[in-house]
């Protein structure tokens, strides 16, 4: 992470920000809520004219003063939140989801079950849960410590992927709970937005003290290979451990709190606080070991990441953040001189040693930073804490890094470093991918997520898409109607050409254009008619068959016809024609003529001379030749009826065309 971190300092139990410091290259100022009286807890303080001020209006006025410092650069790395009225406690549950936890804690509560937590204000009888309500509009982030898992399905997909619980899936397991109030944080990150400000992570002191100084961090490998690290890396000739076992980290501020991680990887596992005495001034001493040998103040001992990339201390001086590797003696300040004696040990092991038996890890590495003023002692407070740490955890190995400002070196520390894994702030803002890979052991993923600027742009045009798509729909949807109606209507009209069709059948059909089947009985009408028509004797063309015999006698003037007759049985032509040897040929002539036309039906014979010879009558007084009689026999040619066959079927094409 490279660019400004921004630490928010709470009074009382973190309802209120009393004090906010920005952290950058060159970079180290401090804002001030306007009165003290707003450490009371309420948030509210008074102004320089003695009228109250609202919170709301003390966390605008803080959110304009980090616009005015950044300037151009209009985003902070990360937010990093005190631990003041945080707790962290143990819970089990079968999930690691926040609707499972939560859910966990209300069942807890409800049952009058303490789960275990690590610190508790003194007379307040504080809880994982809060005084507030929980859920949406709590006034508290409640995170598990543990690898992200998706949030419960709807009902109706979880009833189709049913497919009954995994082997132990019921099983419950030991989770760390985080609890910490985020109601003035959540404001003063949506004041932010309102001025456009990005913020990429929040983060608690916790998160920030475990990523910035557990050494088996990696340097700059991806949250997915966070929790296998088994092989040496290297980068830039910055080597980094090869293994991540558990590491404490004790960070002892000079206002007397002590504030301790363990983490593996960089990942927060389990976190607490608690007080020390103070008292008004300390001097400076010299940096020990665990064996009592003096060492010099600076970088922890075999760790090149302990030196990081510390901006120059301005020229207002206004940095109170040492330098990593700067010589350890430094002027006598007067600062608050933090004191502890067995009791403190004493309690912080009992508490190592209860989260030790819930979660089943015990850190192998323990980091001391603190001050060098302490009271009644011939080394610094971070040393001393370390070598008693030392002699009473057995097996763990303790460093010290010497600051007068502990919390601005881990800031400082932590903007050098990338990677942190805490998804941006919004949910439009993210990818699939970096809200799958959101990890409560990095961040305040709930905080981290807030939905912002960028999320209310996606509503925006998400609800113009749906407006326009409404109204494409609608118009659509009257078109469509539009459509029906004259598609109802030519319907209507068709109908009404059938009927006047049918009606012209119904002397042949009585009641056919009123019927309901009307198709049907056609069809079978049709049928039977062809039965019908089947069983009838074939009848023969026999107007056809005159009509040939009369054009074939076109050209034979000296034929007369006597007599033709046709009928079912047989066919017969008589004709007469001049008894005279020229004559004698005209029959033979005519039947060559009538079997070269085309024959139809009927198979007429060449016949013979019949009966005796007609006198015939004279003409204009001369006398005429006889006349001779010869008969045509004709016969029918019998043809097989056809054989009924099926209806043909006709088929209405569109446009109305058979």
């Amino acid at each position: 992470m490279t660019g400004i971190v921004c630490y928010l300092e709470r009074s009382g139990t973190g309802g209120a920000i009393s004090r906010i410091r920005l952290v950058g290259p060159e970079l180290d100022r401090t804002w001030t809520a306007p009165s003290s009286d707003a450490g009371s807890g309420n948030g509210a303080g008074m102004n320089g004219a003695g009228s109250l001020v609202s919170p709301v209006h003390s966390l605008r006025a803080a959110a304009e003063w980090v616009a005015e410092e950044l300037g151009r650069i209009r985003e902070l790395a990360a937010i990093c939140i005190d631990p003041a009225g945080g707790v962290c406690g143990w819970l089990s549950t079968p999930s690691a989801s926040p609707e499972i936890v939560i859910a966990a804690l209300q069942q807890a509560q409800n049952s009058n079950m303490i789960p275990g937590v690590a610190e508790a204000p003194a007379g307040s009888g504080f809880s994982l849960l809060g005084d507030g309500p929980l859920g949406p509009g709590s006034d508290r982030s409640i995170e598990a410590l543990a690898p992200a898992e998706a949030g419960p399905a709807s009902p109706l997909i979880s009833r189709l992927n049913r497919k009954g619980p995994k082997p132990g899936a019921s099983g419950k397991r030991r989770l760390a709970v985080l609890s910490i109030p985020d109601a003035a944080a959540r404001v003063f990150i949506d004041e932010l937005d309102r001025l456009k400000i990005e913020v990429h992570s929040v983060m608690s002191l916790w998160h920030a003290a475990a990523a910035a100084w557990d050494p088996g961090r990696p340097a700059k490998a991806p949250r997915a290979n966070r929790d296998s690290q088994h092989s040496d890396q290297s980068d830039a000739g910055v080597v980094v451990a090869s293994s991540s076992p558990p590491t404490a980290v004790l960070l002892i501020e000079p206002s007397g709190r002590i504030v301790w991680t363990w983490s593996i990887g960089g990942d927060l596992v389990a976190a607490g606080s608690m007080r020390a005495r103070v008292h008004a001034r300390g001097l400076p001493l010299a940096t020990t070991g665990t064996d009592g040998a003096p060492l010099p103040a600076g970088p922890l001992p075999g760790d090149p990441q302990s030196i990081p990339t510390l901006g120059n201390e301005d020229s207002l001086g206004s940095s109170p953040a040492r330098r990593i590797g700067e010589s350890a003696i430094v002027e006598p300040a007067p600062l608050p001189v933090v004191q502890y004696g067995d009791p403190e040990i004493g309690r912080l092991i009992m508490d190592w040693l209860s989260w030790s038996a819930q979660l089943g890890i015990s850190p192998e590495r323990i980091i001391c930073l603190g001050s060098e003023t302490t009271a009644g002692r011939d080394a610094s407070l971070a040393a001393t804490l370390s070598e008693s740490l030392g002699r009473a955890w057995p097996g763990a190995t303790a460093d010290v890094a010497v600051y007068d400002d502990p919390i601005g070196a881990t800031l400082n520390r932590l903007r050098g470093l990338a990677n942190l894994g805490a998804p941006q702030i919004g949910a439009g803002n993210l990818a699939p991918s970096a809200i799958a890979t959101a990890d409560p052991r990095a961040g305040l993923v709930s905080l981290s997520q807030r939905p912002g600027r960028a999320t209310r742009s996606i509503y925006r045009w998400g609800t113009l898409a749906t407006l326009v798509a409404a109204v494409s729909i609608f118009f659509i949807a009257r078109r469509l109607e539009s459509a029906s109606h004259d598609a109802a209507a030519q319907l209507e009209e068709i109908k009404a050409a059938r009927t006047d069709l049918l009606k012209t059948i119904e002397p042949l059909l009585p009641g056919i254009s009123t019927a309901p089947g009307a198709y049907d009985l056609i069809q079978n009408k049709f049928v039977l008619a062809r039965e019908e028509r089947g069983k009838l004797k074939r009848e023969h063309p026999m107007l056809p068959e005159l009509v040939r015999l009369l054009r074939n006698m076109e050209g034979f003037d000296k034929l007369e016809i006597q007599q033709i007759e046709l009928s079912s049985l047989r066919g017969y032509m008589t004709v007469t024609l001049p008894y005279t040897p020229e004559y004698r040929d005209i029959p033979a002539q005519f039947y060559e003529k009538l079997l070269a036309s085309p024959m139809l039906e009927m198979s007429w014979g060449s016949g013979d001379f019949d009966g005796p010879l007609i006198q015939s009558p004279p003409k204009d007084g001369e006398p005429q030749p006889d006349r001779r009689k010869h008969f045509f026999p004709g016969t029918w040619i019998e043809k097989t009826a056809p054989v009924p066959g099926p209806a043909p079927s006709t088929t209405i094409a569109p446009g109305g065309k058979s």
